[in-house]
């Protein structure tokens, strides 16, 4: 039996009022935010603070994998760590790349919050080949965006599952298929508002979601395809993922 017109019309106001309220929360509170002004009075305390401090300064391991070599480095929106991986079995790779760089930029203060700018990234790929003072003259070319999923680890049954975003970028020296994405426990997304809403929701129950901005560069061959590498790609950021897991977010 359908409901009378009138309660049809109450029911439609409520939504549009919901909708309304909801609409002057994203207004106000995610802009907030990310203009650096969200209130973090009472905040509790990261857990994972010192893990993640210690990452930050020696980055992750990785089975079948060394560090060739590390470097911190600032760049617009904070101190990243650069590691450059070399595969240490490279016949086990096949036809994958034996080498990919790495960076990280996790949580290293209670009240730091994820306002990375992904074009940290792209100064980065121009800062590979050039020296600092010949970075602009660099032109950088990104195509071929996608998300790329990739399942880890949850604390219940199954696996979580994280979305980064998968791309091309390429200048006159060399192409990269890049994945970048935060990484925090149990999931993970390339969008801070994800991590947002992940954030207003713990700190309902009294916790807190730790964090760490996860950038991977493999190179590839001038102009080539990335969908030849995304397995290869969807392996390593799971790869790194699960590493920050057990090393940043266990208590």
């Amino acid at each position: 039996m359908s409901l009378p017109k009138f309660l049809r019309s109450y029911s439609r106001r409520k939504l549009v009022l919901l909708l309304f309220l909801l609409a002057l929360l994203l207004a106000g509170a995610l802009p907030r935010y990310l203009r650096g002004n969200w209130s973090n009075t009472d905040l509790p305390q990261t857990d994972s603070l010192p893990r993640l401090r210690f990452i930050a300064e020696a980055g992750v391991t990785l089975s079948n994998w060394e560090t060739a070599y590390q470097q911190r480095s600032s760049l617009g929106s904070g101190e990243w760590l650069f590691q450059e991986m070399q595969a240490v079995d490279r016949d086990k790779l096949g036809d994958f790349p034996a080498d990919f760089y790495l960076m990280l930029r996790p949580q290293t203060a209670n009240d730091l919050q994820p306002q990375v700018e992904w074009t940290d990234i792209k100064l980065f790929i121009k800062n590979l080949h050039l020296p600092p003072d010949r970075v602009e003259e660099t032109p950088l070319t990104i195509d071929s965006y996608r998300q790329l999923e990739f399942s880890i680890p949850g604390e219940g049954e199954g696996d979580a599952t994280a979305t980064a975003r998968f791309f091309r970028a390429w200048t006159p020296f060399q192409t990269y298929a890049v994945v970048e994405w935060y990484a925090w426990p149990e999931g993970g997304h390339y969008s801070i508002d994800r991590w947002f809403w992940a954030e207003r929701r713990a700190r309902l129950a009294g916790d807190r979601v730790p964090w760490a901005a996860v950038a991977i560069f493999i190179p590839i061959e001038p102009l080539g395809e990335i969908e030849e590498v995304e397995p290869f790609a969807r392996f390593l950021a799971k790869k790194v993922h699960i590493a920050l897991q057990s090393k940043s977010w266990q208590k």
